[in-house]
């Protein structure tokens, strides 16, 4: 499910997929940098810098092979000798500059945190090429849905998510998408109402649920096993669930399942 359906979204979705392909290629990078300026976008000559940055860093025999970083300079239009001199200084001081002009703050509201007494400033994470590499995020719902289209622009790698349920309907959630591209999914403070809302929800990669906090009971898992989860194969169901033969026999018949923890579980 996309995000958003519009045409622009859909090329844009396109690039994000070829990125997260082949990460280790800067060119599906640099495409996408193009695109984004092409689109008044800021962060497209982020992502030029950041790349150029890298190669200038890497090994100098390698580079002049490849010759990636005269095909760099050249989009830049910039002398090839006056780059191979000292532009090192030069495109870091052009990194810190566009940094400064792009609002950042939210991605800390997905960097999972230790519980503490003590209030820790969250740094912000450093930006490679342009992107966020965060494996794994923790949120509240609202954050999710106030961000998730951000989310998916600056870190479309991510499969492991954790979101803290804290509104009573999730179906807004479901309605953007948000959840559909997670591959691990952790829902906590699931409660019976909020699994219902899920339904019509659609789980398109995920592969690993988890679900624990206020009870939720056999009704409640019926409806959530209705929403689409083609690749579903690990369902954990923590503290919080009251479950009944019901349940258990509507969870053996879902045969793509290959694990099943009730661990905290209550059933009866």
């Amino acid at each position: 499910m996309l995000l958003d359906t519009s045409p622009v979204a859909a090329e844009e979705a396109a690039l994000l997929e070829a990125i997260v392909d082949e990460e280790s290629s800067s060119e599906n990078y640099l495409v996408y940098a193009d695109w984004l300026q092409d689109h008044g976008n800021l962060r497209g000559e982020l992502i030029v810098v950041q790349c150029m940055l890298e190669e200038l860093q890497g090994d100098s025999e390698q580079r002049s092979q490849a010759g990636i970083v005269n095909k760099l300079i050249r989009r830049r239009g910039w002398p090839v000798k006056e780059a191979e001199s000292n532009q090192y200084e030069k495109l870091k001081a052009q990194e810190q500059s566009l940094l400064g002009s792009l609002d950042l703050d939210w991605i800390k509201l997905f960097i999972p945190t230790r519980r503490s007494h003590i209030r820790i400033e969250t740094p912000t994470p450093d930006l490679r090429r342009g992107f966020f590499a965060l494996p794994s995020m923790a949120c509240i719902d609202d954050s999710l849905l106030k961000f998730h289209a951000t989310l998916h622009r600056y870190s479309p790698s991510t499969k492991d998510l954790a979101v803290r349920l804290l509104t009573p309907d999730l179906g807004p959630l479901t309605e953007v998408g948000a959840l559909a591209r997670f591959k691990t999914l952790s829902l906590e403070n699931a409660s019976s109402a909020k699994l219902d809302s899920l339904a019509k929800a659609h789980f398109d990669e995920v592969r690993v649920l988890k679900l624990t906090g206020s009870e939720f009971n056999d009704a409640a898992l019926e409806d959530l096993l209705k929403a689409y989860m083609p690749n579903l194969v690990h369902l954990s169901l923590g503290w919080g669930a009251h479950l009944g033969v019901e349940a258990l026999d509507l969870l053996n018949q879902r045969t793509s399942l290959r694990a099943l923890d009730l661990t905290g579980a209550h059933v009866e």
